[in-house]
């Protein structure tokens, strides 16, 4: 079985069994184990063509075993996922959809990470109402197979979550982003990591139903638990900082905001570099916030290192 495992796709939130049924003898299975192998090899050190190229021609033999034989549903989604990779997301809807359909003749358990993904391509097409269906559909699965509070259902639920977020309907997504904050604190603990993200999340939707306070609350605690361990993501930690420099105006905290827009401007500066225009646009909101603190001194300051920023931008290095 060791070849089979090498010829499952486990890149991009794929993770399925290997099959079970036929075992790999013969002309035909040994050829469709030659060619998956290969492809994925060749996804993984990102040559996407080839990988395409061999997981067709993997599809092409596996079209010749049973329906619902895995190999053909694998083969499938092998070519969803490398399709989706390489943005043609129209072809990756197509392929899901179809090994879709072959994972419900077959009560494939992994049908709800398929049903997950076609939602993401959906979501990435832009077809919000879809992806919100399809979301739907993956999280009553996941929930009648592992329960309410699995942690693949809070995965789903956060990619509800962001659906959601773009269509406006902020209630339902402060209500979705606590249960996937709850679901992880029973996983993982109140300090893990992957709550900060929904954390944020909960907090733009409380501060769009003008829950400002609410907002401040668990904005505070995602940037402590960005805080508390390694390097975080720079644009998760940046979507939470620049959420509460927004909150904190908004609650006319302005030396709260000042804070939080200097911590900012020190993120950019680490990884962008002290150059720019965006970098000097940060100065420049830095010294706005600190006007309205009062601190005029240092805000005139700010705008001459954003004219500095601005002029450095202008010189190659």
């Amino acid at each position: 079985m060791a070849g089979c495992a090498r010829a499952t796709m486990v890149a991009a939130a794929i993770a399925l069994a290997c099959f079970a049924s036929t075992p790999a003898s013969g002309q035909p299975a040994g050829q469709w184990e030659g060619l998956a192998i290969e492809g994925v090899e060749a996804f993984n050190r990102g040559d996407n063509d080839n990988a395409l190229d061999k997981f067709h021609r993997s599809l092409a033999v596996a079209r010749g075993f049973a329906p619902t034989d895995q190999r053909l549903i694998n083969s499938l989604l092998n070519v969803a996922v490398t399709y989706r990779r390489l943005r043609r997301l129209d072809q990756a809807e197509i392929y899901y959809l179809d090994a879709i359909r072959l994972q419900e003749l077959a009560a494939d358990p992994d049908l709800v990470v398929s049903l997950d993904a076609l939602g993401q391509v959906y979501h990435e097409l832009g077809l919000a109402g879809r992806a919100e269906e399809v979301f739907r559909d993956a999280i009553r699965r996941v929930e009648e197979i592992a329960g309410a509070d699995h942690p693949f259902t809070a995965i789903v639920l956060e990619h509800l979550g962001e659906t959601l977020l773009n269509l406006g309907r902020y209630e339902e997504v402060g209500d979705i982003y606590g249960r996937v904050v709850h679901i992880r604190e029973g996983t993982f603990g109140p300090n893990h990591r992957s709550l900060a993200p929904a954390l944020t999340r909960e907090g733009l939707a409380f501060m769009a139903v003008s829950r400002n306070l609410d907002a401040v609350q668990v904005l505070r605690r995602a940037l402590g638990i960005w805080r508390a361990g390694g390097p975080p993501p720079t644009g998760e930690l940046l979507t939470t900082l620049e959420a509460l420099v927004d909150v904190s105006q908004t609650l006319g905290r302005h030396r709260d905001a000042v804070d939080y827009q200097r911590q900012v401007i020190n993120v950019r500066a680490v990884v962008e570099g002290e150059r720019g225009a965006v970098f000097a646009e940060e100065l420049l909101e830095y010294a706005r916030l600190l006007r309205r603190a009062g601190d005029t001194v240092e805000a005139a300051a700010a705008e001459i290192q954003a004219a500095q920023a601005r002029e450095r931008g202008l010189v190659r290095p």
